[in-house]
């Protein structure tokens, strides 16, 4: 396997010599995800809205559209990737997998945004589709109940989470949260039971 940096000269040759390739669609969606691999997500979204742009009828259109929304989140522009999580969303609801994906990455924009209201909402539905967004999605949730001051619905949230993914790697933070949650009421006997369970 090549690297990142390699992969963009090969390709950047590839296009340039056989520019009427039958493959000219995929180096172009490649390109971008190497783009994406060194962390250059200006370039990336160049790239994929090229693809966009000079390839319109490619397969590779679909993941070129979520991947212009990934590399805007990875970005920490929130902004753009909310709108583009969203056009993903409405032009490409066939795709369950993707989906998923867009679906819990538009709701952390939101909740990046303080958006809470919103991104609760998304993760409320996410949160019985199971598996590990399921997973992420009933954590986000906690948190976003606590950000909107529902701390009780927060601690109900954890504790049902525990229940839930026992066997989690997100439980160290949970255990901390609710041992934190405690102490500060009070309740010293059940912040040091989560403590140690940390």
């Amino acid at each position: 396997l090549m690297e990142p940096k390699e992969a963009l000269l090969y390709y950047d040759k590839a296009i340039k010599y056989f520019p009427e390739s039958v493959f000219s669609d995929l180096i172009q969606y490649n390109i971008g995800l190497e783009f994406m691999k060194l962390k250059d997500f200006d370039n990336s979204i160049f790239a994929f809205k090229s693809l966009a742009v000079n390839f319109p009828a490619s397969r590779y259109i679909p993941d070129a559209k979520f991947n212009i929304a990934e590399s805007q989140f990875e970005k920490g522009d929130y902004e753009n990737s909310c709108e583009e999580f969203k056009k993903f969303l409405k032009n490409y609801p066939e795709n369950k997998i993707l989906g998923k994906d867009a679906q819990f990455k538009l709701a952390v924009s939101l909740y990046e945004l303080n958006r809470f209201d919103e991104a609760m909402q998304v993760f409320l539905n996410l949160k019985k589709t199971g598996g590990r967004i399921g997973e992420a999605s009933a954590f986000a949730l906690a948190l976003t109940y606590q950000m909107r001051g529902k701390v009780d619905d927060a601690v109900k949230e954890f504790r049902d989470f525990l229940k839930e993914y026992p066997s989690s790697a997100l439980n160290g933070r949970v255990y901390l949260w609710l041992a934190d949650y405690f102490y500060k009421k009070g309740d010293y006997a059940q912040s040091i039971e989560f403590c140690g369970k940390i």
